[in-house]
């Protein structure tokens, strides 16, 4: 990687650390363990991105003092929480249409991670988030505490099979297919809205069918 900037001695409180940085091909793991305390790294795999990055003066450790903000491109994920990867894994397989081998130990798919982001008081937050795995497409946007304990993103997927599909038992098949066509959106078999919640350890996973009604309530309520 490349890195072009100055470091700044600032009398009485110590140094300031200012940086343009090209990484066109490094281990995430590397890059999330200068800036992450949690071990393991939450993933691993293969990241290009392009950032400007701040480390102010002070006594904090440097995830407080850390600010920074640009765009990566993430292949060959690896989720290094089993049940996450899990979950990973059995989406891809129900978004394909195949749910009868969405079983945890699945293989492990091939995806693909892209999004702008800024890092600031110990927080990491999303504007655009897009995971691309075989037979889905995930956009969220959200905020990722650096300690590993706050995950909190909502968005949506789009997959591949319709919902009606996504499901093995044939009767929860046959009670899906009333409102299958509703989800079913812009040429996606299904568009479903998503929710991400819990901590690094504890990751909760769920549907966000009203996360719109709530937003424009807030709108409402705000004046706005």
């Amino acid at each position: 990687f490349t890195v072009r900037g100055a470091v700044i001695s600032i009398k009485g409180k110590g140094h300031r650390v200012e940086l343009d940085t090209d990484i066109p091909g490094a281990r995430i793991q590397d890059f999330l363990s200068l800036a992450v305390k949690t071990q393991p790294p939450v993933l691993t795999g293969t990241i290009q991105t392009k950032t400007k990055i701040t480390i102010k003066p002070g006594k904090e450790s440097v995830t407080q003092k850390l600010e920074s903000n640009g765009s990566f491109d993430l292949r060959k994920i690896h989720f290094t929480n089993p049940g996450v990867q899990d979950k990973v894994d059995m989406l891809s397989l129900r978004a394909r249409g195949e749910p009868e081998k969405a079983k945890p130990g699945a293989p492990d798919v091939n995806s693909v991670m892209k999004g702008d982001f800024r890092i600031g008081g110990g927080r990491i937050v999303f504007s655009r988030l897009s995971y691309v795995l075989p037979g889905a497409d995930v956009n969220l946007a959200g905020v990722y505490s650096m300690d590993g304990q706050q995950f909190d993103f909502n968005g949506k997927v789009r997959t591949k099979a319709t919902l009606r599909k996504m499901v093995a038992s044939w009767w929860k098949s046959w009670l899906l297919t009333p409102v299958s066509p509703f989800f079913k959106k812009d040429g996606a078999g299904a568009v479903i809205p998503v929710s991400i919640s819990g901590t690094r350890s504890e990751p909760k996973f769920g549907l966000d069918l009203f996360h719109g009604d709530s937003d424009k309530d807030k709108q409402k309520s705000s004046g706005k």
